[in-house]
């Protein structure tokens, strides 16, 4: 069985889009290989998860993600059927997926000590690129649970994708002809998190 998903096109508008894209691309300097949650700790695996992580600060308030995300949080909770919860926390991540980009099936529930005082309860990627976008591929997957059903999520310009934290999904491989970090798949992977008594 699929889990419910949902997607909301134009869910910052062109001008905060741009406006992240321009933020995006000028991060390209500080970007590093994005780690994956290991035993230890966390871990660079390129063969698992091969992605960029940019250094963005995305988790102010005042940020107009932040802002959006905030405002739809009933309809955000709603579409993908979890109750809302009091005093969610945020985890928010930039990442850049360049030619070969890829992140294998896997749950965004953390399972060991290294959740925190907080579980990942919804999940979202927001999707933002240069119009017309310079890749290919780069679909979320998401897997049924205890089936093998799947849907694809193509990667559009100013689309966030909803889904619940414990659903298997994967990024399928990213295309990018000439591999220019302007061309890349850019996203923002938001967690919606539940405090622990």
């Amino acid at each position: 069985m699929l889990p419910r998903y949902s997607i909301i096109d134009g869910f910052l508008g062109e001008s905060a889009a741009g406006e992240l894209l321009e933020l995006a691309l000028a991060s390209e300097h500080a970007a590093e290989p994005a780690a994956v949650t290991a035993k230890s700790g966390y871990a660079i695996d390129a063969s698992y998860r091969s992605a960029l992580s940019l250094p963005i600060d995305l988790t102010e308030n005042a940020s107009p993600f932040r802002e959006a995300i905030d405002r739809r949080m009933r309809e955000i909770f709603d579409s993908v059927g979890i109750r809302a919860f009091e005093n969610p926390v945020f985890e928010l991540e930039c990442v850049a997926h360049r030619d070969g980009g890829k992140f294998a099936e896997h749950i965004d529930t953390l399972t060991d000590s290294s959740r925190g005082k907080s579980d990942r309860i919804v999940s979202a990627v927001y999707y933002f690129h240069r119009e017309p976008r310079g890749f290919t591929g780069g679909q979320l997957a998401l897997h049924g649970i205890g089936s093998k059903e799947r849907v694809k999520i193509e990667p559009v310009h100013d689309r966030l994708a909803i889904f619940p934290s414990f659903a298997p999904h994967e990024v399928r491989p990213v295309s990018v002809p000439g591999n220019a970090f302007a061309d890349a798949r850019f996203s923002i992977n938001c967690w919606i998190r539940r405090p622990r008594a």
